[in-house]
C-alpha cells in the first residue's frame, strides 16, 4: 500500500511537471506573437489587408491574384525576418496558392510541417495541395508525380503525444507491477510487461523515425520544381531527357548530387535524373548552401 501510494504521487508530480512545461511553451509562444507586434505588425496587416482585397475580388481571377500575390510577399518578408509559426506558414501557402503560385506554395507548406508535422491543417493543405500537382502531371507519369513521405509517427502524433503515450504506458506498466508485487496475480505481471515494453518500443520507434528523418534531410535536402521540367540522364541538355514530357511544376523530391548547375535528384518513386538548379526551389535553403 504504501508503495503505491509512493506512485501516486510520482504520477501527480509528473502531471505538475508537464503542466510547468506547457506553460512554458505557451510563454514562448507569447514572446513570438510579442516579436510580431513589435518587428513585423506591419507586414502582418498589409497582407492581411491584401489577402482580404483577393478575397473580395475573387470573383476576377485576373484582378484577384496580385493582392494575394502581395500578401504572399508580405508574409514572406515576415517569414524572413525570423517569424515561424504554422499559422503564419498555413498563410503563406494559401496566398502563393490563390496567385497561382503552386510551388511557391507547396514550398511554404512543407516549412510549415517542419514545424509541426503532424498538424491536420496543414496536412489537409498539402494533400490539396499535391492533388493539384497530379492533376497537372502526365498519366504516365503520375507515380513519379507522388510526394515525398513525410514519415509515419510523426505525421499522425506530435511529440506531446508520443511521450504523453509513452509515459502513461510506462505508468500503467509500473502500477500493475505494484498490483502484482500485491497479490502474484500472473495476468498483473502479464500486464506489467506488456505495458513496459510497448513503451519502450513506441519511444525507440519515435526516436528512430526521427533520427532518419533529419539524416534524410541534412544528407538529401528536399526541392520543388518551380515550372516543368524534363528530367535528363545526364548533366547537360545535350543527353536524353528520362521522358518525351516535362515534370510539372510542383513536383517533389530530394537532392542527392549537384554538378556544376546542374542537380541529381531523386523522385518519390525511385526515379533519379538531372535537372538544371535553376529550375528547383528549395524547402531549406540553408541547407543546400552548406551542402
Amino acid at each position: 500500500m504504501i508503495l503505491l501510494r509512493a506512485m501516486l504521487c510520482v504520477l501527480v508530480y509528473a502531471f505538475l511537471l508537464s503542466m510547468t512545461q506547457a506553460c512554458c511553451a505557451e510563454d514562448e509562444n507569447s514572446l513570438t506573437h510579442g516579436d510580431v507586434q513589435r518587428d513585423g505588425m506591419e507586414h502582418w496587416s498589409a497582407g492581411g489587408a491584401a489577402f482580404a482585397a483577393g478575397v473580395a475580388a475573387r470573383q476576377d481571377a485576373a484582378k484577384a491574384r496580385p493582392y494575394f500575390a502581395q500578401a504572399a510577399d508580405h508574409w514572406e518578408r515576415l517569414w524572413r525576418e525570423g517569424v515561424r509559426t504554422p499559422a503564419l506558414a498555413r498563410n503563406r501557402a494559401r496566398a502563393y496558392y490563390l496567385a497561382g503560385n503552386l510551388p511557391q506554395a507547396l514550398v511554404a507548406i512543407h516549412q510549415g510541417l517542419a514545424l509541426a508535422p503532424a498538424d491536420r491543417h496543414m496536412q489537409r493543405e498539402w494533400a490539396t495541395l499535391q492533388a493539384e500537382v497530379l492533376n497537372s502531371c502526365d498519366p504516365r507519369l503520375r507515380s513519379t508525380c507522388h510526394s515525398v513521405p513525410l514519415g509515419t509517427l510523426r505525421r499522425w502524433c506530435s511529440p506531446w503525444e508520443i511521450w504523453g503515450a509513452v509515459t502513461a504506458l510506462w505508468w500503467i506498466g509500473c502500477l500493475a507491477g505494484t498490483r502484482y508485487a500485491m497479490i502474484r496475480r500472473w495476468r498483473w505481471l502479464g500486464m506489467t510487461v506488456g505495458s513496459v515494453t510497448a513503451s519502450i518500443l513506441l519511444a525507440l520507434m519515435w526516436w528512430w523515425e526521427q533520427q532518419q528523418w533529419i539524416l534524410e534531410e541534412s544528407r538529401h535536402p528536399r526541392l520543388i520544381l518551380a515550372q516543368p521540367t524534363l528530367l535528363y540522364t545526364g548533366n547537360a541538355p545535350e543527353y536524353p531527357p528520362r521522358w518525351p514530357v516535362p515534370l510539372p511544376a510542383g513536383v517533389e523530391g530530394r537532392c542527392v548530387g549537384h554538378r556544376g548547375n546542374w542537380l541529381h535528384i531523386l523522385l518519390a518513386d525511385g526515379t533519379r535524373g538531372w535537372v538544371p538548379a535553376t529550375h528547383v526551389l528549395w524547402v531549406d535553403p540553408s541547407r543546400w548552401t552548406q551542402g
